[in-house]
C-alpha cells in the first residue's frame, strides 16, 4: 500500500511539475524589440510608460499652457485663452481642447477620468504595443490567467500532502520510506509551483516590456528634475515671477520632464497644485470644509498669480 501511494504521489507531482514547467517564463511581447522601439519617443509615449493615461492627460494640460492655448484657474479648472487657436496636430492635444471647448472651466480631474478611454488614448497605447514597449490587454489577461491556474495546482499540491499525511496519521498506511518520500515528492512539487508563481507575480507588477522598463530608465537618465522644482513655491507674483523664468525649463524639455516625473517637475508649486486638484478635494474647499493651502487656498493662489512665466513663458495666467 505505502509502494501504491508513492506511485500515485508520483504522478500527480509530475503531471503538476509538468503543468506549471510549461508556463511561459518570458515578459511577452516585445522582448525583442530592440532598440529600434524606444528611439524617437515623444513626451506623451514617455509619459504613458512613466505613469499612464493620467500622466498623459496632465503632460498635455503643461504643454498647452506652455503653448498660451489654455490657462488653469483655481480649482484646477481649465479655460480657452482668449483667441488662441483650438486645433493641434496631436491627437491626445486635441482631444484635450475638444473637451475644453465642449465645457469651460471643466476641471483637470474631470480631464483625468475621461480622456483615458478617448480614442487619442486609444492610440497611444496601441502604439505603445506596436513598438513592443507596452504589454497588449490580450497579454495581460493571459498572464492573469496563468496566475490564476498556478494558484489551483498549488493548492492541489497541498491537498494532496495533507490526505497523504491524513491517511498515515489515521492508520490507513503505515509510516515507512516510501509513504514520506510520498509526502515528500509532493512538498517538493507544491514549493516548485510556488516558486513559477512567484515569478509571475514579479512580471505582473508592471505592464511595461523589458524594452518599456527600459525606455523609461533611459530617459529618466538623460533628463535630471529640473531643480526649480526643489525651489520654494512662489509667494507673490510679478518682478519676482518675472526673474525665475530665465532658469526655467520651457517648450520640449518642460514636457519631457513632467511626463517623466510628473507635476513635481513644475516650477510652480502653485499651477502644479492646482493642476492636481481633485474634484472632490476643490468641491469641500468650495462649500468652506476646506480652506488650508492644500486645497488650492492660502499660498496656492499667489502661485497661479505668476502663471504668465511660469510654464517656460506660456501658462497664460492662472486667473479667471
Amino acid at each position: 500500500m505505502e509502494y501504491v501511494l508513492l506511485v500515485v504521489a508520483a504522478v500527480i507531482a509530475g503531471f503538476t511539475s509538468f503543468v506549471v514547467g510549461t508556463m511561459p517564463a518570458g515578459s511577452g511581447e516585445g522582448d525583442g524589440a530592440g532598440d529600434s522601439g524606444r528611439g524617437g519617443l515623444d513626451p506623451y509615449e514617455l509619459a504613458y510608460l512613466a505613469d499612464g493615461p493620467h500622466r498623459v492627460v496632465d503632460t498635455a494640460i503643461v504643454v498647452l499652457m506652455d503653448r498660451e492655448l489654455i490657462r488653469i484657474s483655481r480649482g484646477g479648472r481649465v479655460h480657452f485663452v482668449s483667441g488662441a487657436a483650438r486645433v493641434s496636430d496631436d491627437a491626445v492635444e486635441q482631444a484635450v481642447l475638444a473637451s475644453v471647448s465642449g465645457r469651460p472651466g471643466v476641471r483637470s480631474a474631470q480631464l483625468r477620468r475621461d480622456l483615458p478611454v478617448s480614442p487619442a488614448m486609444t492610440g497611444l497605447k496601441s502604439r505603445l504595443v506596436a513598438k513592443g514597449l507596452l504589454l497588449s490587454d490580450g497579454t495581460v489577461d493571459k498572464r492573469r490567467l496563468e496566475a490564476g491556474v498556478l494558484t489551483g495546482f498549488i493548492v492541489f499540491e497541498c491537498l494532496v500532502v495533507a490526505l497523504a499525511l491524513l491517511v498515515q496519521v489515521i492508520g490507513l498506511v503505515s509510516w515507512s520510506v516510501p509513504s514520506v518520500a510520498a509526502v515528500i515528492v509532493n512538498v517538493l512539487a507544491a514549493l516548485y509551483g510556488i516558486r513559477v508563481r512567484r515569478r509571475h507575480a514579479l512580471q505582473m507588477t508592471s505592464v511595461l516590456t523589458p524594452e518599456g522598463q527600459r525606455a523609461v530608465q533611459d530617459a529618466r537618465a538623460r533628463t535630471a528634475p529640473s531643480s526649480a522644482s526643489r525651489e520654494p513655491s512662489q509667494r507673490t507674483a510679478g518682478r519676482r515671477a518675472r526673474a525665475d523664468v530665465a532658469r526655467r525649463p520651457a517648450g520640449a524639455a518642460l514636457a519631457v520632464g513632467v511626463a517623466i516625473y510628473g507635476l513635481g517637475a513644475l516650477p510652480d508649486r502653485g499651477i502644479a497644485q492646482q493642476i492636481a486638484t481633485e474634484v472632490d478635494r476643490d468641491d469641500a474647499r468650495e462649500k468652506g470644509q476646506d480652506t488650508g493651502p492644500a486645497a488650492g487656498g492660502g499660498g496656492a493662489t499667489p502661485g497661479c498669480g505668476g502663471c504668465g512665466g511660469g510654464c517656460g513663458g506660456g501658462c497664460g495666467g492662472c486667473g479667471g
